[in-house]
């Protein structure tokens, strides 16, 4: 009997997922505009103000927050996380196309499974921007100046692109894109977690679980088909394809673990979204700047709190990067203490001791 190859077989199962999907309509773009004519709701909030990695209780000036403030506050961090989502979709757009003509005969079925998914990311970008203009107040902050390490994809696919037999194109593109899926994961799927619907925009929960929808598709994608394609490549693209990873997955693991809150990428993007919060005319009399908030963490021993929701989003990501390891073969050689807590949040055992807060 013949063996079915596993590339085709998940292809099959992908072409079914988004014909049943597509039964009934599912775009986004009619949430975002409608929240595009809403505007920010100032009652409401748009994620889990815990998940920001604020001192928001601890901090004399944040723990006097009125109620409009914190929703633009979660608004402004909503808006940014759809902006970078936008900006990595952006990518997609190009690399989607690239990858399947790469491997598939035009027009085939399994050359279709990244065209609709493409169909898809025009949605969602449509979507995000509209979100953008109605929480920021302008829709031009999507693309690569806005988040420069996003950047780096397209400049390692283009540096290989000519070194790689075609299945290992297709191959780094998808496990690329299985990381920044991650990445992105790790910010929308927790960001509303643990938020009291009461209290929450429902347009905000509608976009995080359309989108949700599409993406558990597209991870899937990236995955399988990823490490298919790269079983599939020659001995020596795989090899540069490991050797890319590696990069990629110690440069993940060394921004996203560190025992200390405030050495976190998390962290940095959450003062940064207060940074710019604090120009809303809903601040406007507010005292202080974002570093000059920072200098006073500092000073006073204010603790960066690590929330259970942004520990279980840790865990979460851990346990991910550590399966494309194993699944990939790659050997991760163990170096610090992110490496460590990476190690640690991947198996579950993180210390809840040292999950409460750190230092500014």
């Amino acid at each position: 009997m013949d063996q079915v190859d596993p590339v085709d077989k998940l292809l099959r199962r992908q072409i079914k997922l988004f014909e049943h999907a597509h039964r009934t309509p599912i775009e986004l773009k009619g949430f975002g505009l409608a929240m595009k004519q809403e505007g920010i709701d100032k009652s409401k909030l748009y994620c889990n103000p815990d998940f920001l990695l604020l001192p928001l209780r601890e901090c004399p000036h944040l723990s006097k927050l009125r109620p409009e403030q914190l929703s633009v506050l979660t608004a402004y961090y909503f808006a940014r996380a759809y902006s970078e989502i936008a900006t990595s979709e952006s990518v997609a757009l190009r690399y989607n196309m690239e990858a399947s003509a790469a491997v598939f005969p035009l027009y085939s079925d399994n050359y279709m499974v990244l065209f609709h998914e493409t169909a898809e990311e025009f949605d969602h970008i449509i979507t995000f921007r509209n979100v953008c203009q109605a929480l920021l107040g302008r829709g031009d902050v999507i693309g690569g100046d806005f988040f420069p390490h996003l950047k780096a994809v397209p400049a390692m696919l283009e540096r290989y692109r000519g070194k790689l037999c075609a299945n290992g194109f297709g191959a780094m593109y998808l496990l690329m894109r299985y990381i920044l899926n991650l990445a992105l994961k790790q910010l929308e799927g927790f960001m509303t977690a643990g938020l009291d619907e009461k209290v929450a925009s429902p347009l905000a929960l509608q976009i995080v679980a359309g989108h949700a929808e599409d993406e558990a598709r597209h991870l899937t994608t990236s995955l399988e088909l990823g490490l298919g394609l790269f079983r599939r490549a020659t001995p020596r693209s795989r090899e540069l394809i490991s050797g890319a990873m590696r990069i990629t997955m110690y440069s993940m693991i060394d921004k996203r673990f560190s025992g200390d809150a405030a050495a976190t990428w998390n962290f940095e993007t959450g003062l940064g979204v207060l940074q710019r919060a604090l120009q809303h005319p809903e601040f406007a009399d507010f005292p202080l700047r974002a570093e000059e908030l920072r200098g006073l963490w500092a000073s006073e021993g204010i603790a960066i709190p690590a929330s259970a929701e942004f520990e279980r989003s840790r865990r979460w990501i851990a346990g991910q990067l550590h399966r494309l390891a194993e699944s990939m073969e790659l050997a991760l050689t163990p170096q610090g203490e992110a490496f460590e807590r990476y190690l640690a949040c991947a198996r579950g055992t993180s210390s809840s001791s040292e999950d409460t807060a750190r230092r500014a």
